[in-house]
C-alpha cells in the first residue's frame, strides 16, 4: 500500500489510535517469536557485531543482510536482528 494512501486510511478510519499501527517495522515484522539457540544466537551476535564495528551499513538493513548472505528466512533474520538488538548498548 502506497504510504500517503496508507496515510490517509489511517485519518480517516481513525486507525491513530491504533498502537499496533505505530511500531517500528521490525517491531511489526515479528508478530510470532521465533526460537533461536541460544548458542547460534552468540553466534550471529559475533557477526551482526562484526558488520556494526565495520561502519559500512546502517544496522537497519541487517535484517536483509542476514537474509541475502546467509539465506535466511525474513522472520529469522528479524528475530535474530531483534534479539541482537538487545544486548548492545546505546
Amino acid at each position: 500500500m502506497d504510504l500517503s494512501k496508507e496515510l490517509v486510511d489511517m485519518l480517516s478510519t481513525d486507525r491513530l489510535n491504533d498502537p499496533e499501527d505505530w511500531k517500528q517495522p521490525e517491531q511489526k515484522a515479528v508478530k510470532e517469536k521465533i526460537e533461536i539457540d541460544p548458542e547460534e544466537q552468540l553466534e550471529w551476535n559475533r557477526e551482526l557485531d562484526a558488520l556494526r564495528e565495520g561502519g559500512t551499513m546502517n544496522m537497519y538493513g541487517a535484517p536483509r543482510w542476514l537474509m541475502e548472505n546467509f539465506e535466511m528466512s525474513k522472520a529469522g533474520a528479524e528475530q535474530v536482528f531483534l534479539n541482537w538488538t538487545k544486548t548492545i548498548e546505546p
